[in-house]
């Protein structure tokens, strides 16, 4: 018989408890008594599309053992249609994967969260607000970050034209600039030299 999941309901509610709380994901999975190499399996065994699953209810028992098989998930000789089911379903195969339940209500615990922030952030706009802004942009970093900017200064102080399409046209511009610059002081650390004779 199959070993069964870490992912138990209390586990899950720990995690789940402790990422609305606004714990970094790492740190919620620990809390919850995993790491965090065990969540990111787990999240991803959830990733799966539901289409794609089997509808273990309505196969016949010799196409479960097939799957089971398939999926190296142990069985033993004699098992009812049930008993099956529920050995795949506790290992993440089929139509009722409790790690897509998992991956979902750890993504709702999330959005809960930063609904939470936001209702509590307009709350305290007249105020001191940085601080929920702050956490904010360091746990939702993919939407509450500023972006990220660079700053070149030309020669004398003065500003350098770039016409930006892309990161990439900036980075090979700012490359482009900076090798300019190396080669302008290297030339002018040569003219400063003095002669030598060989």
């Amino acid at each position: 018989m199959a070993r069964p999941t870490a992912l138990t309901p209390a586990v899950q509610q720990r995690i789940l408890d402790a990422i609305r709380a606004g714990m970094f994901i790492e740190r919620a999975a620990r809390y919850g008594g995993i790491d965090a190499s065990t969540f990111r399996r787990w999240m991803e065994k959830g990733a799966a599309d539901p289409a794609d699953e089997p509808v273990l209810d309505k196969m016949p028992l010799k196409q479960l053992f097939a799957l089971a098989a398939a999926n190296d998930v142990p069985t033993r000789r004699r098992m009812r249609r049930q008993e099956v089911i529920d050995v795949l379903t506790n290992a993440g195969v089929g139509s009722w994967n409790v790690y897509r339940e998992f991956r979902v209500a750890v993504e709702q615990a999330d959005v809960e969260l930063e609904a939470r922030l936001i209702a509590q952030w307009q709350q305290t706009m007249t105020g001191n607000h940085t601080s929920i802004k702050d956490f904010m942009s360091r746990r939702f970093r993919e939407t509450w970050s500023p972006p990220k900017t660079i700053e070149v200064t030309g020669a004398g102080g003065g500003s350098v034209q770039v016409e930006l399409h892309d990161e990439r046209a900036l980075a090979e511009t700012v490359k482009a600039y900076l090798q300019g610059a190396a080669d302008a002081a290297a030339a002018a650390e040569s003219e400063d030299a003095p002669a030598t004779m060989d």
